[in-house]
């Protein structure tokens, strides 16, 4: 029996679903890889909060008012969440502090150490649940090892001699750990020089303005 080939048009169109296919494999990859970045970053970002978090609350440095990562924290906070202290101690301090950024820097054009963009924030969340790890990361807590630790995760970036709102990178930037470091880098000179410094990255073209 004989066959006709497909007209030349026809052809066209599965030659153009061929690329199609191949264009659609890359993105598939890079999309995978981006996935992997991510959870690369996840554990450092989570620690960077939880530092950050403690340095700025009442009892050290008071950037906002809260204690649910001081050993006060425990006597109302557990009877409620007997199960889930742990993580309830992180999202009340990422509240507090989340509050006091958005304040300063605003909401809409711009993300922050506690105000990230939905993938990252689900990610975070997934690994805080994790009650052991979690408890670990709070015992480690004092204003010596939260300082060391933005040292560390700071990689000795020198931080611009700025103060309030301070853009650090754009939004295009999120995938890589340049922003992290940088914000580290910010919040150690902060809170070694006594002055406050709110870092964020800029969703849009124009930075938000300084104050």
């Amino acid at each position: 029996m004989f066959y006709a080939s497909p007209a030349p048009k026809y052809r066209k169109e599965l030659h153009g679903h061929r690329r199609n296919n191949d264009y659609d494999d890359e993105t598939v990859d890079e999309e995978d890889g981006r996935r992997e970045l991510l959870m690369e970053l996840i554990p450092e970002v989570l620690r960077l909060r939880l530092c950050v978090g403690y340095l700025g609350e009442k009892d050290q440095h008071g950037w906002w008012s809260s204690t649910f990562l001081g050993p006060i924290s425990e006597g109302f906070l557990k009877p409620v969440f007997p199960r889930t202290f742990q993580l309830a101690r992180y999202n009340g301090v990422l509240e507090a502090a989340r509050l006091a950024h958005d304040e300063r820097i605003g909401v809409g054009r711009v993300v922050h150490l506690f105000r990230l963009p939905e993938r990252f924030e689900f990610r975070i969340q997934e690994t805080a649940r994790d009650e052991p790890t979690l408890a670990g990361l709070i015992a480690e807590l004092s204003e010596e090892s939260a300082m060391n630790a933005l040292r560390e995760i700071g990689k000795g970036q020198p931080p611009r001699d700025a103060i309030g709102p301070t853009r650090i990178d754009s939004n295009k930037d999120l995938d890589n750990d340049g922003w992290i470091s940088a914000a580290a880098a910010h919040y150690l000179n902060a809170f070694e020089e006594g002055r406050k410094i709110f870092p964020y990255v800029s969703t849009a073209e124009e930075p938000v303005p300084e104050s």
